[in-house]
């Protein structure tokens, strides 16, 4: 079952059938994106692919990328 779906479901996994009795009707179509077996598959290639190139040895700094609360920045730092 797919990632969110096992999050509101409380991560119980169900079969096609309970799956069906849950899920809206207009959304049927799309009942192979709630199915446990979409999750480990890559779609497949595409002309938009593109490769991300990394520098060898190369360490990201540390730090937030957005403005925090100061009780989440306290807990980057913990």
């Amino acid at each position: 079952m797919a990632y969110a779906a096992q999050c509101a479901l409380r991560h119980k996994v169900l079969n096609t059938d309970e799956i069906l009795q849950i899920l809206p009707k207009q959304y049927h179509e799309f009942l192979p994106l709630f199915l446990e077996k979409t999750e480990d598959q890559v779609p497949p290639q595409g002309r938009f692919d593109y490769e991300i190139p990394l520098r060898h040895g190369f360490v990201s700094p540390f730090g937030r990328i957005y403005r925090l609360s100061p009780r989440e920045s306290s807990a980057l730092y913990e």
